[in-house]
């Protein structure tokens, strides 16, 4: 069991983080979310809530039944971060004090509970008492440069339509696969795509597919499984839908069609 005291200013969710080791190279991370309230302090996290994202063991090449029984009493790190997009100049307060880890001990607990809010009224206290100083902080405000959306707009297309071209042929050709070599995130590719080709990202990708398909076709001898093959099809059944849908056609008929 995990509990921490945050502080929030209105209503939100956050994203809560811990990890566990597994070897000597490799953490083990768990993620659970938790509604916050600005009338509520103190937050129980119990450990059979979280579980291990998705992402974790996509990007490890793990899966739930290879992996040891989790250590909990090893936890190395907690994370806790704002699951909301803050609208921009829109201020925003969140304050961790505390974070205590422990095992049905509830007397030892509540004695830290006890003692972090006796310490935090001494603090107040001695606060009070204190004469006021009056401090002068120097404020410099920070620089913006003008960001020309347009020009980042174009360059950005021109590299994902410039790396699809050169990898079209790839089976595995992703948004993924994109991002982690261009640095552009998903979301982005596909706004992008789709506002400057009216298509979606799969359909963009097949129409690029079936247009080289179509310029074998007419310049060799290929039979339909091997263009299928080298514009980048997994299977037969999948690219002749693909034409069918794009051109109206099986790839049968548009040899036909060209040859006539």
């Amino acid at each position: 069991m995990l509990t921490v005291r945050i502080k929030v200013e209105k209503n939100k969710r956050l994203q809560t983080y811990f990890s566990v080791p597994i070897n000597d190279t490799l953490q083990r991370i768990y993620g659970n979310s938790i509604d916050c309230t600005p009338d509520k302090s103190f937050y129980n996290l119990r450990i059979s809530d979280y579980s291990t994202p998705l992402w974790w063991f996509k990007n490890n090449h793990l899966s739930e039944s290879t992996l040891p029984e989790s250590d909990f009493s090893k936890v190395t790190s907690v994370c806790i971060e704002n699951n909301i997009l803050q609208e921009r100049g829109s201020p925003d307060t969140i304050c961790v004090s505390s974070i205590l880890s422990w095992r049905n001990n509830t007397w030892l607990v509540t004695a830290l509970v006890l003692f972090v809010f006796v310490y935090n009224f001494l603090i107040f206290f001695r606060h009070k008492l204190r004469r006021e100083k009056k401090v002068v902080v120097e404020y410099k405000a920070m620089e913006f440069k003008e960001v020309d959306e347009d020009k980042l707009k174009k360059d950005d297309i021109a590299q994902i339509t410039a790396y699809i071209v050169k990898h079209y042929e790839n089976p595995d050709l992703t948004l993924k696969t994109i991002r982690k070599a261009l640095g552009i995130t998903e979301n982005r590719i596909s706004m992008l795509i789709r506002t400057e080709y009216q298509m979606g990202y799969k359909e963009y990708i097949h129409q690029i597919k079936i247009n080289e398909a179509k310029r074998l076709f007419k310049e060799s001898k290929l039979n339909i499984n091997e263009v299928a093959t080298i514009v980048g099809f997994g299977n037969i059944s999948t690219f002749n839908r693909v034409f069918k849908d794009l051109e109206g056609m099986t790839a049968s008929q548009y040899i036909e069609k060209i040859k006539s």
